[in-house]
């Protein structure tokens, strides 16, 4: 419960397979995984999926104060999110 799931086998970024017992990055708005190095790299120039190319910054309007923060939630599947907060 509260777990994220996705059905991938192979990380898009780099075409390696996930390893039994290894930790995933999903990202919250497409739920598309990968290895957490190959995305932590990736997100470091892009702000979106490289997979679906999904943007992962809310556009806000009103409230400009947007952060596309490290916070990172682990899951109870031992999967890792990436969680995009609104600044105060």
């Amino acid at each position: 419960t509260g777990g994220t799931s996705f059905t991938a086998t192979d990380c898009p970024i780099c075409l390696g397979e996930f390893l039994d017992g290894e930790k995933v990055r999903v990202l919250p708005k497409c739920n598309h995984g990968f290895h957490v190095k190959c995305i932590d790299k990736w997100l470091m120039s892009n702000s979106s999926c490289p997979n679906c190319r999904h943007s992962l910054i809310e556009h806000e309007t009103v409230n400009r104060d947007v952060i596309a923060g490290p916070d990172r939630l682990p899951t109870d599947g031992g999967d890792v999110v990436i969680v995009v907060q609104e600044g105060s």
